[in-house]
């Protein structure tokens, strides 16, 4: 866990630089998380520091400061995100060219309550970001917010709400293409465990 922290806070640099956000304030970037994050971040990054004041800072107050491209701080008001149920294998149902804010989806075991929630991050394979100026594709999977509780129905069927909406030409475009049929869908946070994940992000 020590070693996946400070790629995950990276990846996430990678995720705002790739939208766009402006390089140029990386300083001002502040990185809220709990007390528990700062605590392994600080014994995950201490070997890894050259600079003299960070390491004082780590080993002394167990503070991170700046480092990874984010500037740290702790709240125990950190919310966390409590994952869905994920029972099953899900995939994009068998209709190609699905756009807009809401997917459908199978292949789910029948009747889960719960089984996404609200705030869950999936991606489906083959469905890319964009750069929001030039619309080429970026090469990465596009990262898609529940945006409300999904369950599935007696045939493992589940329509998910989903932020940003798949818009695949124009100015607000947001994909390379709309999801193929039967595309895997990948989960951030969990795994199809047959009961929610506690995960801080």
């Amino acid at each position: 866990l020590h070693d996946a922290l400070p790629i995950s806070f990276l990846d996430a640099k990678t995720l705002l630089i790739n939208n766009a956000a402006d390089e140029r304030e990386l300083e001002k970037w502040p990185m809220i998380v709990t007390p528990r994050v700062t605590a392994r971040l600080s014994s995950g990054l201490a070997g890894r520091f050259n600079p003299q004041l960070a390491i004082s800072q780590l080993y002394e107050k167990g503070a991170v400061g700046q480092a990874l491209g984010f500037m740290f701080y702790d709240s125990q008001n950190t919310p966390t995100q409590t994952t869905g149920a994920y029972v099953g294998a899900g995939t994009v149902s068998a209709t190609a060219g699905q756009t807009g804010a809401s997917i459908n989806t199978i292949g789910w075991a029948n009747n889960v309550t719960g089984l996404f929630n609200i705030g869950d991050v999936i991606q489906f394979a083959g469905v890319y970001m964009v750069n929001p100026i030039t619309k080429n594709n970026i090469g990465e999977l596009q990262n898609f917010v529940i945006t409300a509780t999904a369950n599935s129905d007696g045939s493992g069927l589940s329509t998910l709400s989903i932020s940003p909406s798949i818009i695949l030409s124009g100015k607000d475009q947001t994909v390379s293409n709309a999801p193929p049929a039967s595309a895997p869908i990948t989960i951030y946070g969990g795994t199809y465990s047959g009961s929610g994940q506690t995960a801080a992000w």
